[in-house]
């Protein structure tokens, strides 16, 4: 029995390696079915955790689910809840809530696995530096950086006691912690940061190994964060070479460099490039993960706005209404990727003028970002001011001012009064208020804008007031 599994669960590894998913999944519920039948518990489980992760891979996460959460449940009732195996499987239920952005999930998960770990003193350390790697990851996620950043630094302690820079894994967590500093806006730190995990990289794995590549792709978008554009596009160039010659033609690693290589050649105005890039991306996810993907979905939904910001609407129309299905199909009807979906789309039928094709999908995407990241939250402000905007053009000026003034009343609980965002969200608010001849507030408004930023900080309060208003925007 175990020779004949362990050929199937080769066969189900050997094409994941290969980047053969659907052949994969065939081999995985082959694995399955063989040790249900034979009522060998233990290597169900792994089974069944291998089968969650081909599911997930290919963007079946209701599928992903079920099966990771049966190995749980075999792993619970056949060795405890303490074993290294649960633990194991609970850390791959964990991951898989995290790839679907159920972080709270995904947080009290890793706590669990963590805790089962520190019991046993003398369990190999990298098995708790990966439970703390996943809680950071969760933790930042849901924007909490400084508890983040805690879990981080133990982890880095942990491994630098146990083997120092020569263990690759160290570089794994430096580039997550890089990624803190990043998202806090110390670049210079994370850039250092970085360049460490190179170098670990290097020495230990080699300059043509995937993780370099990727740490590569990390220090890239430092530089693109930083405006230094040049800097960011050789790296990334370099970073698809390295995975075009280690990793299958299909492989989706290949499509996710590629798609930041897009970006900064967005950055500096070479659009054909970036077009070629995001439709090899594009191929690339098709081919690997099937019609459905996010991903896929994600990288249409920027071959959108290329072709869009080049005059090619009918293109990018078809891109955003594809996206969209897709996104709805694999991530469910309330995601922020689905709103995402929807704001570009309702964008681009608004500057058509189909103002009432428009008008429900705003809506429909203000709904999805209030009920996902609270009312109050500077996320959801996108879609009221694009509301606003479809609703002033159809004459419900009460509406959109409405919209506005609660756009503003958010940027200011969370940004303050003299942030360049609440700027913007005063302009749009003065601007309206201009249009619905309430001049004395919308000179206050506007004056407020120039305060900020042009820098009037004396003299008169007057504003030009002869503004068209605000232009929606995509995301």
């Amino acid at each position: 029995m175990p020779r004949e599994w362990d050929a199937l669960n080769r066969k189900t590894i050997d094409f994941l390696k290969e980047g053969k998913y659907r052949e994969a999944l065939e081999a995985a519920d082959e694995a399955v079915e063989f040790a249900r039948q034979a009522g060998d518990q233990r290597h169900l489980a792994v089974g069944l955790n291998n089968l969650g992760e081909v599911r997930q891979i290919l963007g079946d996460f209701a599928g992903a689910e079920k099966a990771m959460l049966a190995s749980l449940d075999v792993c619970n009732k056949t060795h405890g809840p303490e074993d290294p195996e649960t633990l194991a499987a609970l850390r791959s239920v964990a991951m898989m809530y995290a790839g679907m952005g159920r972080h709270d999930q995904a947080e009290s998960l890793f706590r669990r696995e963590i805790s089962g770990r520190e019991k046993h003193p003398f369990a190999d350390p990298a098995d708790l530096v990966w439970g703390l790697l996943g809680l950071a990851e969760s933790l930042q996620a849901q924007g909490r950086n400084d508890e983040a950043r805690r879990h981080l630094e133990r982890a880095v302690s942990i491994l630098e006691k146990s083997s120092g820079d020569a263990n690759p894994d160290l570089g794994s967590v430096l580039l997550r912690l890089a990624g803190i500093h990043q998202n806090e806006k110390r670049l210079e730190d994370a850039r250092n940061i970085l360049r460490r995990a190179l170098r670990i990289y290097e020495d230990t794995v080699g300059s043509g190994h995937p993780a370099f590549a990727e740490a590569l792709s990390r220090l890239a978008e430092n530089y693109l964060a930083a405006g230094i554009h040049q800097a960011a596009e050789p790296l990334l160039e370099q970073a698809v070479s390295i995975l075009k010659a280690c990793l299958p033609a299909d492989d989706p690693a290949i499509a996710r460099i590629a798609e930041k290589l897009a970006h900064s050649y967005q950055k500096t105005g070479q659009n054909a490039k970036a077009g070629q890039r995001l439709k090899e991306a594009v191929a690339i996810y098709r081919k690997a993960l099937g019609e459905e993907h996010p991903a896929l979905a994600q990288a249409r939904n920027s071959l959108g706005e290329l072709c869009w910001s080049q005059g090619r609407t009918d293109e990018a129309r078809r891109l955003f209404e594809v996206s969209l299905k897709a996104r709805e199909a694999a991530l469910g009807p309330a995601h922020p990727a689905v709103a995402q979906s929807l704001n570009n789309l309702a964008v681009l039928l608004g500057n058509d003028g189909q103002f009432a094709a428009a008008e429900p999908l705003h809506s429909r995407a203000l709904e999805i970002r209030r009920k996902h990241f609270g009312r109050r939250h500077v996320a959801v402000t996108q879609s009221m001011e694009n509301l606003a905007a479809i609703h002033q053009a159809m004459g419900k000026s009460r509406e959109a001012e409405d919209l506005l003034r609660e756009s503003v009343a958010i940027w200011e609980e969370n940004m303050g009064k003299d942030h360049p965002s609440t700027a913007q969200a005063y302009f749009n608010l003065g601007t309206l208020l201009f249009a619905r001849d309430k001049h004395e507030e919308s000179e206050e408004m506007l004056w407020r804008y120039r305060r900020i930023m042009v820098g009037q900080r004396g003299g008169g309060k007057h504003a030009d007031c002869t503004h068209s208003g605000k232009r929606q925007r995509a995301t």
